[in-house]
């Protein structure tokens, strides 16, 4: 009678024998072959669906909650790691994430290793993504977080797809923490860190070194102004002029002493001045109608012409009348 409780599974005093761990071998494939209605959203997470009978087996097991196993290629030797959403598979079958199935480097229909496995909780995960195409997203930390939510676990080395935008993009696990032999945790209802390593791909910006400060070179002294006119106008009488300045030009080169010349009155100039005023004078005394030879002033009348020109007989000697009353 032992013998055949102990067949059954049971133990001595009637209680159920504790037994191994959950393993199976089960058919994989994409969730997206799942029959009944569309679960797009189960696909873009880290969890598969399991038969009902893998769950009537794990009740009677010790295992650990939350479920997580450990899913593997026999023929490749691939490993990862994934939480169970549901227990409505067809027997003998598991639908995995695209995702999954491509870290398993299985396609549909092949055959897997599922065993339940318990794993430590995560406390720093380490992230690199696979193009520079994600640093596009404004917060990627808060959109990694959000993805993480749809996991059970994380193993070190799978690439994940995040779905965002209408776009995936792929985000391989470089490192966790505490490491184990399986190389997975769990991140279910756990605090961790979270890293990002530069994309692959991406090439920092190159610096370009600050120039150094050149010196400032000293202005230029001004040069002299340059003129081609160098005289001073005079007047005929020896007046000054009003306002009287010198014409500039920028044509030739004028020496220091000479525009101070041009700009004073020098003795020369004076005396030309002089005679032209003496000439202007002895212009002045001269008779209208009369030439006049040499440069002696005109002599004075004599008594005897003085006489001549009172005798000559006058053109007109009457006097004037007003219309309206007598002159005076």
């Amino acid at each position: 009678m032992a013998d055949f409780l102990a067949q059954l599974g049971f133990g001595p005093g009637g209680l159920r024998a504790p037994r191994g761990p959950f393993e199976r071998k089960l058919r994989c494939s994409s969730i997206m072959m799942l029959s009944g209605k569309a679960r797009t959203d189960a696909d873009k997470g880290g969890k598969v669906f399991l038969p009902p009978d893998a769950l009537e087996e794990l009740a009677h097991l010790n295992v650990q909650f939350p479920m997580q196993f450990q899913l593997t290629n026999d023929r490749t030797q691939s490993v990862t790691h994934a939480g169970v959403l549901e227990f409505v598979a067809e027997p003998g079958r598991i639908y995995l994430p695209g995702w999954m199935m491509r870290n398993l480097l299985v396609e549909e229909g092949e055959i897997i290793t599922v065993r339940n496995v318990s794993l430590q909780t995560c406390t720093y995960a380490k992230f690199q993504p696979q193009s520079v195409d994600f640093l596009d997203i404004s917060d990627p930390k808060a959109v990694l977080e959000n993805t993480l939510r749809s996991f059970s676990c994380l193993t070190q080395n799978d690439v994940i797809a995040i779905n965002y935008n209408d776009r995936v993009y792929e985000i391989e696990v470089l490192e966790v923490r505490p490491m184990d032999a399986l190389k997975c945790v769990s991140i279910v209802e756990c605090d961790m860190e979270l890293e990002f390593a530069a994309p692959i791909g991406y090439k920092e910006p190159e610096r370009v070194p600050v120039a150094a400060a050149q010196p400032v070179e000293a202005a230029p002294e001004p040069s002299p102004p340059k003129l081609t006119f160098f005289g001073t106008g005079r007047r005929l009488d020896g007046k000054n002029i009003k306002g009287e300045e010198t014409s500039q030009t920028f044509g030739g080169e004028a020496p220091k002493q000479e525009f101070q010349k041009a700009l004073g009155r020098d003795e020369q100039a004076l005396r030309r001045a002089q005679a032209a005023a003496a000439a202007q004078a002895r212009i002045k005394s001269f008779t209208p109608g009369k030439l006049s030879f040499g440069t002696s002033k005109p002599k004075a009348p004599t008594t005897a012409s003085a006489e001549q020109e009172s005798k000559e007989p006058k053109t007109f000697g009457g006097s004037g009348r007003s219309l309206g009353r007598s002159t005076k």
